[in-house]
């Protein structure tokens, strides 16, 4: 009923497909998605044709405005990203860290967090030429070992996993500081095995699980199968952070400045928070 008094009250609600009270446009999604067997994303697509490129569909009782233009995105969600703190995280986001962090934080702990991120970035820069040196110095180990493979005779090779990897190096160097090795690589795909499958578990009827409903049995189960997925990428990234933390304590590495990589200049600032005293979401 609240949904429904929503829909009906909003002369201002952008344009979209018809929903139904409580199911929303789920039936519609439903139809594209399992009978004409279509991706989500591309359903998305066929309704902006229709609807224009911001347009708004119902997850259930819940609008939600879709963005599907690059340039409205961009103007929307990084010049005014600010405007867009109080927004709607799906509940099973929020299960992986307990509302905390940069995804699945809201309000202000979201616009604290966004804000050190950017600043960090640039920091360790993003955006300028020091950024395009890592990328790089992984660029050229790949097409060494790539020249290398080719030299040994294979004459067809799959360029997915050395671009994953180099990608990943360059990413994991700005997080912890370090690249994956020669003896990490499996693990690293091991990693992104699991973060794909959960990836390509979740549609956007999970977004739909909510407190009230994600202890029935199936839901539960469905939850649980996702979640668990995700598990060793957070007990990967708890484990560099406790690592961190350790060689911190006992002397071998030493803070300075902003420190050398994101989980430095995040202690740093956890610190500094700590010791002021005030409400922090640096946690």
């Amino acid at each position: 009923m609240e949904g429904l008094l929503a829909w009906a009250g909003n002369p201002n609600q952008e344009p979209g497909p018809p929903p139904l009270p409580l199911i929303g446009n789920m039936h519609q999604l439903g139809y594209k998605m399992f009978v004409r067997k279509i991706r989500s994303n591309d359903a998305i697509r066929e309704w902006a044709k229709e609807y224009g490129s911001v347009f708004t569909i119902w997850i259930g009782p819940m609008a939600t405005v879709n963005i599907c233009d690059y340039t409205t995105a961009v103007d929307s969600m990084v010049k005014k990203g600010s405007a867009f703190a109080d927004r709607s995280i799906p509940y099973i986001f929020r299960l992986v860290r307990n509302d905390k962090g940069i995804i699945a934080s809201n309000g202000a702990p979201w616009l604290e967090q966004r804000r050190f991120a950017l600043h960090t970035l640039r920091n360790f820069g993003l955006g300028r030429n020091l950024i395009e040196q890592r990328i790089m110095f992984e660029f050229e180990i790949a097409c060494e070992r790539l020249g290398k493979r080719l030299d040994a005779g294979e004459k067809s090779i799959d360029p997915h996993r050395i671009f994953d990897l180099l990608v990943g190096n360059i990413i994991n160097r700005m997080l912890f500081g370090e690249r994956f090795e020669k003896k990490d690589e499996e693990h690293f795909f091991a990693l992104k095995e699991e973060l794909d499958d959960a990836t390509k578990r979740f549609t956007i009827f999970d977004s739909m699980v909510d407190e009230w409903n994600v202890h029935w049995p199936l839901i539960k189960q469905r939850t649980r199968s996702i979640l668990h997925r995700i598990e060793p990428v957070v007990a990967f990234i708890r484990g560099q952070v406790e690592k961190r933390k350790r060689e911190i304590e006992n002397g071998s590495r030493n803070l300075q400045g902003e420190g050398d990589d994101y989980v430095d200049a995040f202690l740093i600032q956890m610190k500094k928070e700590r010791e002021s005293g005030a409400p922090t979401s640096f946690e």
